[in-house]
Parts: C-alpha cells; structure tokens; sequence
C-alpha cells in the first residue's frame, strides 16, 4: 500500500472556483484546448476541480469527453494524474453578488442552462455583468432544490457577500442552506454583523484564475472525502468544518505514520471466519470497529495491544539491563583480578623458592652431622616474617587502591541511577508538553516504604523475621532527608561489621552470617521512582488522580497513552466507565491529534469515539450464520455506515446529527 493509497476517507486537493474559456474574460482562449486545460490541473497535482465559468456551462462537456479519453488511454501521458470535475457555475445575482454552484460529477451543460433559467438569467452567457431576476436567497434555494451545493464566491473582495448592507446582508447569514464562503485573505476582519450573528460558515478558497499565468492558478483547499469523492462527500466536509476542511497549502494531512496495519484476516475461529476468512482492511489514520454486544468485536483486539506495551516496556529495561550487566561485569573482574594477585603473587614464587634452598641447606647440614632444626631456625622466619610483611603492605596497597575503584564503580553506578531518572524526567516531559489534560512529574527515589521494606527484605532474605530492627529502619529512613538512601545502608553495614548495637542481636548475627554478595546487591540497590499525576478534564485546576474517580483515573491514563508512541495503536472499548464528557474532553480530541502520527483502531460501543472523533474507517461487524462478519466497511460519508453507526452504536441518530452541527454550536 503506498501512501496515497488506502481505504476510507483521505484528503484530497480542491480547487472550488475556475474559469475556462466559457468565461468572457479568460486570457488566451482562442489559443486553449480542453487537454491543454486538463494537462495545467494534472501537472499541479489537483485532485478535484470545480468548474465555474461567469453564467455559463459551455465547457463542461468538453472537458468530461476529453478526461473520459484520457482515463480509457492505456498509454498515459507523464504528466496524467487523475482528476475529478464538478459541474458547476459563477452565478451574478439580482442582489450584485457573485456566488458558486457546485453539482455532482455526472451533470452536464444543461443541467447548469436549467439552473440559469430558474433563477432567471438573461444576460450573456460567460459575461459577469448580467444578473439574476432573484436575489441571493432565492438563488441558493433553487441551488439547493437542484441538489446542490451554494458558496458565496470571494466575500472578502469586489463582488463579494461582505459588500451588501447590513439588513440584506443579515437576511443571506440567516440562510440554513449556506455552510461555506470562499475567503481569499485569511487575514480579512469579517463584520460585525458575521460575528453577532455567529454564522460559522466553513472557510475555503479556490485560484479563481482567468488564465494559467495568473498568479493564483494552483490554489487550492484540502478537503476530507471518501474515495471516489462525490458532492455528498464534499457537502458534508463542508457542514463538518475544520475536521474535514484544511486551507494550509504546505502541508500534506495525508502524511501518515510509517508504521501501520493495513489489514487483519481471521479463520477458523470459533465464531469467525468458519465459512470464510474475515478480512478487515484499516486506515493508517483512525480505523473503528464496531458492532452489537457480543458481536465479535474484540476478538479482533486480542493480545495485540499487550504485546505492543510489554514490546515498548521490555526494550527500555533492555537498555537499564544491559547498562547494569557491564558494570556487575567489571565490578567482578576487578574482584576476580584481586584473587589472581592474592594466589599468584611474587611473594609466593619467592616462598617457593625459599623452600627449595632450605631443603637443599638442610640436607647438606644432616651430611654434615649438623640438626639442622636447631640451626638457622630463628634466621630463616626472621626473613621470611619480614618478606611476609613488605608483601603485607604491597597488598594493603593494592586493597587500597582496588577499594577505590570499587568506590569509583559503585559511584558511576548511582550517576547512572539519577541519569535513568532525568531521562524518565525528559521523556515525560517531551510526551506530555503540549497535553492539558494530564500531567506526570517524577519523585525521584519516591517510593513508599512499604515498597522499600520489602526490596530490603528481599536483599537481605530475610522473610518477615526482625520487625524491631526494620522498623528501626524506617524511622531512620524517615529522619535523613536528601541523604537517607545512604544512612539507611550504612546502618545495616555498622550492625553486620558489629560496630552498633541492634534491637534484637540475632539481626546482628543474621546479618553476619551473610554472603558478601548481599551486601554488594544492598549496596547496588535504590528506591524507585515515583509518579506524581495530576489531570484536569475541563480546562479546571489540576487534581492528582488518587482524587479521581476510576473512570478518571483511567481516563488520565488512555490521555497519556495517546501522546506517545508512533507505533499502531489498538484500544478495546475505551470508553468503558467514562462519561461522555471525559470520553469527548479526554479521549476524542487526543484520538483527532493523534491519529496523524500513528494509526488507531479502536474497537467501541461510543457514537462520539466514531463520530466525533472523525474515524477515516469504519468497520460495522453483525452476526449472521452463526459467525461475525463485517458489514459494508467504509467511511462516515457512506449513508450504509452513517446508518450502522446509527443503529448500532449507543447514542444513536442523536449522537451522528452531532456531529455535522458542531462546527456551528455557540462557543
């Protein structure tokens, strides 16, 4: 699958004002050729292309037959990219105002001369100075009742909506049938009367060019439709508004994570795939599943989001791991380096040697008659005392400097503890910088005591024996402050060595009769980090979440879920125990953010999960034969799926009409 290729919705490039040379005032018409035109739209990579010639539909069926030709053609030309035309026409109406008609793909010419005689335009055709015997409104209506889509063309500019007074302006902001404007300058004031009347009109802007060297050819908006696209598409990205609907030219919503599933196919279980595999192809972008109770639905979730977690998990204490083990490598070969030294020194070769010359001496003293136990007894330990002792200091020396090193090592190994709390410490917050839901900071060496009681314990092996002398531990723990960590260890050091008393002495002897290496695994050991969370659900004071309710709680955990990782994510019910307000505040507009940067199925009981989180892929599952299978699978815009969410999804019609009014609610 490339990357421009996969199911559901997408964006696609829309340029929703163009002339031809339909259009009286389009440069070099004489020398225009429909190819030529479609070739200048093609090589600008636009994908969908309005034609709206002044009062005209003259060129409509033109370029259809001509783009027909080139789709049929088995040999393309370099510069073909497939391109859809909609019908369309720049009506100038009773009122002066310019506004566009957008049809369906499959209308034609006369279909745009009907709509020319009922709104009663006389004038010259492809002229922009006659005008309509009906005013604005009127117009619109008989757009709408011809099925389809009115937009008041360059608002901002001559000819423009904006220009009318402020009554026959209020009259056309009134109109339910308007739900987009073209705007030419994004920077432009609209007026007050706009603004108090909280019209929330979808913004888009096409290159409205006369000619392919005007500067603003190539213009065009980003508009979120199924694949074809269709004027039901594009009627509902428009009502839906900034969801479906991006004017930003520089950068590419397509763009999808590189990682993802496109498809899952299961058989021979128990209740699918028995007859036929079920195949579910997905989006890279947000993909749901949904279905009745006891549908089938998480049967397709199973195992594979644990397996991503404990995967991420086990790779970051990989790393810990591996940065442990070659610092216990080296602490054991400095270890392993003082034996050797200790069983194989000089001193031992020396004493070696020493001994072969007084056996030799005594020899030759019982040959001469002499005792030779009697005789240089005293000499001998006298030199052998005194090579023991300068070997005595060559080895305090060494056991010197080997402490140093282990000292040296153990410190590295705590600079590597705070550095693995700084790096938790950065990736919290690198995730979470941007996310106002929810909020982790990092204790560090923060855990509680009962967690410390027990990894000492479990150090120590001591079982749950010794209660006095732990619990004397906790009150030194509790007492040091900043430096606990190490008085807590070194009391346990002075008791073993005997250097303080214990509250009972059979810790004292227990701890004596310790391996050095519990010692060592005591002096390796750390608290571990931890968490301070804190969320907030709307826009409120922050609250740690053991003040949440459960739902909260998990709520503030799925937000942070959300904002990390770039590998697919797959979320069984997330919903469950939310209400809807958290669902929507916590959940549904991270699922929006985040599914540009990683592919997300969720599989989900919850209309405003589907709906309001913009899903590019739906898959309705139904029961039928015995097994689950999925119904039609699609995006929102296909009526099939608009009607499963309806049926099927808890909220139900309600929840779906939400959806394509939002853009227009009070704020």
């Amino acid at each position: 699958m490339n990357r421009q290729s996969f199911p559901g919705a997408r964006w696609w490039k829309f340029d929703f004002h163009t002339h031809t040379p339909a259009s009286d005032d389009f440069s070099d018409k004489d020398q225009m050729e429909p190819e030529l035109w479609l070739k200048k739209f093609m090589e600008e990579k636009i994908d969908c292309v309005a034609i709206t010639d002044h009062n005209s539909g003259g060129w409509i069926d033109c370029l259809k037959q001509k783009l027909w030709e080139l789709e049929e053609n088995e040999n393309k030309p370099d510069w073909y990219h497939p391109l859809y035309l909609f019908p369309g026409v720049e009506i100038s109406t009773y009122d002066d105002v310019h506004l566009l008609a957008i049809f369906r793909c499959d209308k034609d010419e006369s279909h745009i001369d009907r709509l020319l005689g009922a709104v009663g335009y006389s004038g010259t055709k492809g002229k922009s100075d006659g005008v309509t015997n009906k005013n604005i409104v009127e117009v619109v209506g008989e757009i709408i009742k011809n099925d389809g889509i009115a937009i008041p063309a360059h608002v901002d500019k001559g000819k423009g909506l904006f220009q009318l007074p402020g009554k026959r302006l209020q009259e056309v902001l009134r109109e339910k049938g308007i739900y987009a404007m073209e705007l030419r300058d994004d920077g432009y004031e609209k007026p007050q009367l706009y603004k108090d009347e909280k019209t929330q009109w979808t913004e888009v802007v096409g290159s409205d060019s006369h000619g392919f060297d005007d500067g603003e050819f190539g213009t065009f908006t980003w508009i979120k439709m199924d694949n074809p696209p269709s004027i039901e598409g594009l009627r509902l990205a428009l009502i839906d508004g900034a969801a479906s609907v991006k004017r930003d030219m520089n950068v590419n919503p397509n763009h999808h994570a590189e990682c993802f599933m496109e498809e899952i196919e299961i058989s021979n279980a128990k209740y699918i795939g028995r007859t036929k595999p079920l195949k579910c192809q997905f989006s890279p972008f947000l993909s749901t599943i949904i279905g009745g109770r006891g549908s089938g639905k998480s049967t397709l979730n199973e195992d594979n989001d644990i397996l991503s977690v404990l995967e991420t998990g086990n790779e970051k204490w990989r790393v810990l791991h591996d940065k442990l083990s070659e610092l216990s490598k080296e602490a054991e070969s400095i270890i392993n380096e003082w034996h050797v030294q200790k069983s194989e020194g000089d001193w031992m070769q020396t004493l070696k040697e020493d001994m072969a010359q007084y056996e030799q001496l005594s020899s030759e003293l019982e040959q001469q008659g002499i005792d030779p136990d009697k005789y240089p007894l005293l000499l001998e330990k006298q030199k052998s005392i005194q090579k023991e002792l300068v070997l005595i200091d060559e080895h305090r020396l060494l056991h010197q400097e080997l402490n140093g090193k282990k000292r040296s090592v153990f410190k590295q190994i705590e600079e590597n503890r705070k550095g693995l709390t700084e790096k938790r410490r950065d990736f919290l917050l690198r995730v979470l910088q941007n996310n106002e839901f929810v909020n982790i900071e990092i204790i560090p060496f923060g855990d509680n005591w009962d967690s410390i009681e027990k990894e000492i314990r479990n150090i120590l092996n001591c079982g749950e024996r010794f209660g006095r002398d732990i619990n004397n531990l906790k009150e030194i723990y509790h007492r040091n402050g900043d430096n606990r960590i190490e008085v807590l260890k070194e009391k346990i050091r002075l008791i073993r060595n005997g250097e303080e008393t214990p509250e009972d002495n059979r810790f004292a002897n227990y701890l004596e009769s310790l391996p050095p290496e519990s010692m060592i695994n005591l002096a390796l050991w750390f608290p571990g980090d931890n968490l301070k969370v804190t969320f907030s659900t709307d826009g409120g004071n922050p609250q740690q979440i053991e003040q949440g309710s459960p739902g909260q709680k998990t709520a503030a955990l799925l937000a942070f879920i959300l904002s990390y990782g770039n590998e697919p994510l797959l979320l069984d019910q997330p919903e469950d125990d939310l209400d809807n307000k958290l669902i929507y505040n916590l959940i549904v507009k991270q699922l929006r953010e985040t599914k540009n940067k990683r592919q997300v199925i969720v599989v989900t009981h919850n209309a405003n999960v589907v709906v309001n989180g913009d899903a590019e892929m739906v898959l309705p599952l139904e029961i039928a034969g015995g097994e689950t299978r999925v119904r039609q699978a699609a995006s929102i815009q296909e009526s099939e799926v608009r009607q499963a969410i309806c049926n099927i999804l808890e909220g139900g019609q309600q929840a779906f009409e939400q959806r394509y009014k939002r853009i227009h609610l009070e704020t």
